[in-house]
Order: structure tokens, then C-alpha cells, then sequence
């Protein structure tokens, strides 16, 4: 059986996968008494559930409304891949949260975002996209209230939410609220792993 790992807008992914996943139960489907479902877990690290309205999410939420943003993403991404090494590390450490992320976090986004035009220009086509779709003021009954036929499902996958503080796509104060739509007998757990460090999980450090 499977565990499904997702980080910041990667774990609304995995969410609606596990969704999927479960829907067949949900809806009556036949499926083989014998069989088990595919996914054991799913991991919701830092999760970005739903717009937080920080100032940063609605700075990029104007600057995506721009006209013709999608054509400025492309440009923006060989911009900034020929740009010299020292802004690379500034413009990691904007992505993953400032100063307080963790340094091996930042050399991770350096080595993947940051070393290919598409992948720049996607992240900021993402941006576009779900800054919207993630909004309930306006998208209804999005963020969490998507996640109830997940979790409502009759067969579904346990879920594991990981915050930490600082993470400004997956705030703290979004783990009280993933934390009432789950099962209180166990099944389902929300920890803080008590360090500002989200990085903690990329490198395989235990948290402090």
C-alpha cells in the first residue's frame, strides 16, 4: 500500500488524488471485498489548502491579473536564469519564505526551479491559477470545504498534517481548521514539528 506525500501546493495534489482514489467507494463502486485500497496514507506537509490572505498572496494575486501574464512568466523565466548566482539566492529565499527557511531548502528550489525556464514559468502559471481556485471569496467552497468528500469518503486514506511556524503557504494557523474535519479516534493526526526550519524535511533532519 501506498503513502502519498505532498508539499505546500504538491499536498492539495495529493489530496485530490487520494480523492479520486476513494470517490469509487464513496460512490457505490464495485470493488473486491478482499481488495484494500491503494493508498495507506497521505502526508500533507505544510499543506496550501486555502488563500490566507497574507500580504504576500494578495501582492501575487494583483501582479498575476496583469495583462498578458502568462507571456511576461515566460520572459521572466530566462530573465531570471540569466541573472548572476547572487540573485538566484535571493529570489530562493523569497520563494520558500524568507530568511527563516531552511539553507538546504533554498539549494533545493535553486536546483529545480531555478535551473530551468519551464519550471519557472509554470510555478508562476500555478500561481495564477490557484491563488484563484483556492480562494473561497472567489471560488465557493473552495479550500477546505473541498477537502470534505475526501474526508466523508467511506474508504479513505489516514491523513497526516505537518505545520511548522513561519511557512507562509501552509500557516499554523491552518492546522486547528485541518485538524476539525478529521477523525478525533486516532485514525487522522495534525502536528506541529515546533521549528520555523520546513527545510527539516527535505534534508531528513529529525525536527527539534
Amino acid at each position: 500500500r501506498l503513502v502519498v506525500f505532498g508539499h505546500s501546493i504538491g499536498a492539495w495534489i495529493a489530496a485530490q488524488a487520494c480523492l479520486r482514489e476513494s470517490s469509487r467507494a464513496r460512490d457505490g463502486g464495485a470493488r473486491d471485498p478482499k481488495d484494500e485500497p491503494r493508498v495507506a496514507m497521505v502526508v500533507l506537509a505544510m499543506p496550501f489548502l486555502e488563500f490566507s490572505g497574507s500580504f504576500k498572496q494578495r501582492a501575487l494575486a494583483c501582479v498575476t491579473c496583469l495583462p498578458l501574464f502568462n507571456q511576461i512568466a515566460e520572459l521572466a523565466a530566462f530573465a531570471i536564469l540569466a541573472l548572476p548566482s547572487s540573485v538566484h539566492a535571493l529570489v530562493a529565499s523569497l520563494m520558500v519564505g524568507g530568511g527563516g527557511a531552511a539553507e538546504v531548502h533554498k539549494q533545493v528550489v535553486h536546483s529545480t526551479v531555478l535551473s530551468q525556464a519551464h519550471h519557472i514559468a509554470s510555478v508562476l502559471r500555478l500561481l495564477k491559477s490557484e491563488l484563484a481556485r483556492l480562494n473561497p471569496a472567489v471560488t465557493p467552497n473552495a479550500g477546505f470545504e473541498e477537502l470534505r468528500p475526501l474526508l466523508e469518503a467511506r474508504e479513505r486514506p489516514s491523513v497526516l498534517g505537518l505545520y511548522t511556524r513561519g511557512d507562509g503557504w501552509g500557516p499554523q494557523a491552518h492546522a486547528p481548521r485541518l485538524r476539525s474535519l478529521l477523525r478525533d479516534d486516532g485514525f487522522d493526526e495534525v502536528i506541529d514539528l515546533g521549528s520555523e526550519l520546513d527545510g527539516v524535511l527535505v534534508d531528513g533532519i529529525p525536527p527539534p
